[in-house]
């Protein structure tokens, strides 16, 4: 503690004056050395909770991807399954069943034969297109209900126009299914 007689003896020989000075000069460079290690802290803490933030989104993007994984998965073998059941199913046969049974056989204009579309890990899209004139909105509804019905099809694309002077409409419809490529 020798070090400190000289300091104290350099705080004896002020006069009363200085000695507010230097002691004010003292505590405000203390009370700043404090404010700027208060600053510090509290914009590490700052920093440390956006990144919490950052990685609590993340986790939960994170989550949504597993979930929404875990349900392609399920999808995906639901579709093996139903693949598996029948493996003569002809899109063309089906699709003209049940245009005859919802009674819109005579409406139905430009059917396509069934056509290729692309693959998809390991399966091929089979597509059949075709327009119907003049027909009323429950009339379409039973024919798309009727093609939900057939877990093996799809309609893929469909096109509805208000019929000019009527009260009915036209649909371009495309109709799909998946067949295995082995």
């Amino acid at each position: 503690m020798e070090f400190l007689h000289p300091i104290r003896d350099f705080i004896k020989g002020l006069e009363e004056a200085d000695y507010y000075k230097y002691f004010g000069a003292f505590f405000g460079g203390f009370l700043l050395l404090f404010g700027l290690l208060v600053y510090i802290h509290y914009s590490k803490v700052h920093k440390y909770q956006n990144a919490l933030k950052r990685v609590e989104s993340l986790r939960s993007q994170t989550k949504k991807i597993v979930s929404d994984y875990k349900v392609v998965l399920a999808q995906r073998e639901k579709v093996e399954e139903i693949l598996e059941q029948n493996k003569d199913f002809r899109i063309g046969e089906a699709y003209q069943s049940i245009v005859q049974k919802v009674g819109l056989a005579s409406r139905m204009h430009d059917v396509s034969a069934p056509t290729t579309g692309e693959s998809i890990s390991g399966k091929t899209e089979v597509l059949v297109t075709s327009h119907f004139s003049g027909i009323n909105m429950k009339q379409l509804t039973d024919l798309l209900s009727e093609i939900a019905a057939v877990q093996r099809l799809y309609v893929k694309e469909l096109d509805i126009k208000k019929s000019p002077q009527s009260q009915t409409v036209d649909v371009d419809i495309t109709v799909a299914t998946l067949e295995s490529t082995e």
